[in-house]
């Protein structure tokens, strides 16, 4: 849908929220005249959370909020200010990605005065943004006589320690403040300069409205500065190949690497689950600074067999399916592009990494909660997709490679790939041998195995996949000079006496 024709849709929608809302306003107004035998307390808070229900929330519908959806919009979120007192936001706009702030807004109920000066009338929109503009540098602690009616100073205060209570991520991400009561509308358009930074704000970012008239005749206005389209980006993380080639422009790639999506779900008996682990191959791209992985979901996965040693049947067809990927996407990354290295990669930006690197703390069992922040200095390669109703799915960035898994470790023999050898030597936390689980697809004596606990746990903050293998032995997986590079951490493995780089080895395998 172009933008004209979204602007259209939002002013019909508009029109159809301000009509329903006339016609329901007489039985409220009763309801609330039947109210007010109590106390005005109560008759107020009541007249809000009625305009909200029936006039506010109607607007934010309009303007692509879906107020049924927690995780588009939350309301009542709760908050605290500097000196630790309860905040609740009336409404929060998230981004759907990381969770991020992006949209605050305040609603009053529909007998609440627009801002105006103390024994005053109202005044433009272009002065009353001069007005709050001045009181809010005011609050600030720049010198001049506050002229605003006292209910308004109190307003203003508050969406002051909004803005404030919100962290460093929260006020990079926020892009809007809004009053209202739905039948005027206040907008401050840089909320953090307004709010936060010291001096007058400026007054070409506040946009007010004072009436449902003007609301409706500044429907394009109103589109531009609150629509979620126009203040979220919810291009999602993966895509199929086709929605790739519907929005991705060539003249907008900076370069690509390959990588796969793993996902791991439960099969067989209730009683006697077991986990199925689907691959599927996958290209991130590079566009701008953001990076969106397009995965074959249009061919059957490769699935990676339990009790395999041998897993040259999976690298084969990794490398068969990913090079038809690539031809089907050639017309995007170049007809002589070739991927990038995991050296020449900066790895996942925060944001498309959930914001978060999630502490490694005591998580439920199969719960995707556990997934492992690596140490933020390492670049991260792996992130989950969070789609709804998968119990673990992972996008890793493979760079030249295909795969994340050698068949066979690189270097020397290594005694503790044995579960027994371990726990002879002292060295293991598992209570028994290990078999396969969502967190680890290897088992005890594999070439791929790792039952050497202490080691497990140095490398426990630097693991890229330690969510999904958690008994890899680092010598049979790409990252381990992504994960080590010269460090000499203890590992166990033998020094191996080859001078070949894992990233030469990763070439070589790459190249067939």
């Amino acid at each position: 849908m172009s933008a004209l024709a979204e602007v259209q849709q939002v002013r019909r929608a508009l029109a159809e929220c301000f009509e329903t809302f006339n016609q329901t306003e007489k039985i409220l107004r009763e309801e609330l005249s039947r109210s007010r035998q109590g106390t005005s307390v109560q008759a107020n808070d009541l007249l809000e959370r009625r305009t909200r229900r029936f006039l506010i929330d109607g607007i934010l519908q309009a303007l692509g909020w879906n107020v049924a959806n927690p995780n588009a919009i939350r309301e009542e979120a709760r908050s605290s200010s500097d000196v630790g007192d309860p905040l609740y936001f009336d409404y929060l706009g998230l981004a759907s990605d990381a969770r991020t702030p992006v949209l605050i807004v305040e609603a009053k109920g529909a007998d609440i005065n627009a801002p105006r000066p103390k024994n005053g009338g109202m005044l433009t929109a272009v002065d009353t943004a001069k007005l709050l503009a001045k009181e809010i540098s005011i609050s600030k602690g720049s010198s001049g006589v506050s002229r605003i009616t006292a209910e308004w100073r109190s307003y203003l205060g508050d969406l002051r320690n909004y803005v404030q209570s919100l962290d460093p991520a929260g006020r990079a991400s926020l892009r809007r403040v809004v009053i209202t009561t739905g039948k005027w509308l206040a907008v401050f358009n840089d909320p953090i300069s307004t709010f936060v930074d010291e001096g007058i704000p400026d007054p070409n970012n506040i946009r007010f409205f004072s009436s449902i008239n003007d609301i409706q005749a500044e429907a394009e206005q109103i589109y531009l500065l609150l629509h979620r389209q126009c203040l979220v980006d919810d291009i999602p993380f993966t895509a199929s190949v086709a929605d790739a080639l519907r929005w991705m422009r060539s003249d907008h790639v900076n370069g690509y690497l390959r990588a796969a999506l793993v996902a791991t779900t439960k099969s067989g008996a209730k009683r006697r689950p077991y986990p199925t682990r689907s691959i599927y191959p996958a290209l991130a791209i590079e566009t701008g600074n953001r990076v969106f992985i397009v995965v074959d979901y249009d061919t059957p996965p490769v699935e990676e067999k339990i009790e395999a040693d041998d897993i040259a049947y999976l690298l084969g067809a990794m490398q068969s399916k990913g090079t038809a990927l690539e031809q089907r996407m050639r017309g995007v990354i170049g007809s002589a592009a070739t991927p990038k290295s995991l050296a020449a990669f900066a790895g996942l930006p925060s944001s498309v990494a959930n914001t978060l690197m999630r502490e490694r703390a005591p998580v439920e069992t199969d719960s995707s909660a556990a997934l492992a922040g690596v140490d933020p200095q390492v670049k991260r390669l792996v992130n989950v997709t969070d789609e709804a109703g998968i119990d673990s799915e992972f996008v890793i960035i493979t760079g030249e490679a295909w795969f994340y898994k050698f068949n066979d470790p690189l270097g020397p023999e290594c005694s503790y790939h044995l579960w027994r050898a371990a726990k002879e030597g002292g060295v293991a936390s598992d209570q028994a041998p290990m078999s396969y689980t969502h967190e680890s697809f290897t088992q005890d004596a594999q070439a791929r195995h790792c039952a050497h606990g202490d080691h497990r746990a140095v490398r426990n903050r630097r693991c890229q996949l330690d969510a999904i293998e958690t008994h890899l032995c680092c010598r049979a997986c790409i990252f381990e000079q992504v994960c080590w590079g010269g460090d000499h951490a203890p590992r166990p493995c033998p020094t191996a006496p080859s001078s070949a780089t894992t990233a030469e080895i990763v070439q070589s395998v790459s190249n067939g």
